[in-house]
């Protein structure tokens, strides 16, 4: 049986006819990865996975599998850009939260608080979600999260900011600018983009919603 796989072009003006499948079209090649990333890079993929924590976790707490995953590479990709910042190389602990922080209060006295035993508690918690939770045949039962992970995510970045000597508010304006949606908050910024944007899929889905 043939099957044409097509698609719509996102930001079309007005209703349009879907189009045939065009690879170039949707997905460029990226570049090879950096064989030794700066710990501005270390800090930019850091600040995706922050950003993507906030949006999962303020739109619905019943994605807290893939929020968690997301905050742990958070924590992991801002204590390997400080690692590249003053080691000037990149750490080798894969995924290992707890190891890479104990590896950092170690080298270095004055981050002690990468030892603190609340932090280190958090860090063994959010380990398992690198790979499990994932996947719908990991079973994680009795696993939960608060809000106030990202409380605790926002004083978390600041301060990885200004170890690395960036400024502490970027994280606050990268939210801002990715979403384009000036001073309104993460969860309506992601419904009014569902709302504005998502009438291909209304369309496809039946909705009744459909204007």
């Amino acid at each position: 049986m043939a099957f044409t796989w097509t698609y719509v072009p996102w930001q079309a003006s007005e209703p349009v006819q879907p189009r045939p499948l065009d690879p170039d079209v949707l997905l460029h090649v990226f570049p090879r990865p950096k064989p030794n990333p700066s710990a501005a890079d270390w800090a930019f993929f850091a600040d995706v996975s922050y950003l993507s924590c906030r949006i999962l976790m303020l739109s619905s707490q019943a994605t807290h599998f893939e929020a968690l995953y997301c905050a742990g590479q958070t924590i992991e990709k801002y204590m390997k850009a400080i690692w590249r910042h003053r080691a000037g190389a990149t750490a080798r602990t894969n995924h290992a939260l707890v190891v890479l922080a104990e590896l950092l209060a170690l080298t270095y006295p004055d981050l002690d608080e990468f030892a603190d035993s609340s932090f280190l508690e958090t860090c063994r918690r959010l380990e398992p979600f690198d790979v499990g939770g994932r996947y719908p045949d990991t079973t994680l039962g009795g696993r939960a999260h608060s809000l106030e992970l990202l409380t605790f995510l926002d004083g978390f970045v600041a301060h990885c900011r200004d170890l690395l000597g960036l400024d502490p508010a970027a994280p606050i304006n990268l939210v801002a600018s990715v979403l384009g949606q000036g001073g309104h908050s993460i969860m309506l910024a992601a419904s009014e983009a569902v709302r504005e944007e998502n009438h291909y899929l209304d369309a496809l889905t039946g909705s009744s919603n459909v204007p």
